[in-house]
């Protein structure tokens, strides 16, 4: 896209603000990830509430950014969502918290696999997560032999959402006009 999509203006809208404000009817603590360079801007078009964090380990994609919010997490678990991800499904998020029971990850296997920027991560994969950092091992899937995983099939998923529309993420100005407009 060529431009920051976080803070992209869609209507009156920033696109964070879409799974933000979806985000704010499930979850007392909200928290941001962003680099240091995103980091002034969303402080100062952010007033969700949303707590604004650095990332830890920049450069290793969304996998550091799991690991910065659970760094910085009040709670055992976190949800995950991609700040260009403006469909989120209210009902679905219902479903996946309450099927933590102890696992480590929760996480939806749609139609195109896993949705690990769709998904549920507990604290305690911390040290695991920062171990694969350091190794630059930055899959989040890598993740998955090391943890107690909870997989939400396909078929459940589309009771959800029979187009998986809540898993749709923004990477062109074609997908927001198609999408958003």
């Amino acid at each position: 896209m060529g431009k920051d999509k976080a803070t992209l203006r869609i209507g009156n809208a920033y696109m964070i603000e879409y799974p933000l404000n979806v985000m704010k009817r499930h979850f007392r603590d909200i928290m941001v990830i962003t680099s240091e360079k995103l980091f002034p801007k969303l402080k100062m078009i952010l007033n969700s509430g949303a707590i604004i964090q650095k990332d830890i380990y920049p450069k290793h994609g969304a996998l550091g950014g799991i690991y910065t919010a659970l760094f910085h997490s009040r709670t055992p678990y976190i949800f995950v969502a991609a700040c260009d991800m403006p469909f989120l499904n209210d009902d679905f998020i219902d479903y996946m918290t309450s099927h933590v029971n102890g696992y480590d990850i929760i996480i939806p296997k749609g139609t195109k696999g896993y949705e690990t920027l769709h998904a549920i991560y507990k604290k305690s994969l911390l040290d695991n997560i920062r171990r694969n950092i350091m190794n630059d091992t930055n899959k989040i899937k890598e993740l998955f032999s090391e943890a107690s995983v909870y997989t939400i099939p396909a078929s459940v998923v589309q009771k959800h959402d029979k187009n998986e529309r809540m898993f749709v993420n923004i990477n062109t100005f074609q997908d927001v006009e198609r999408n958003l407009l």
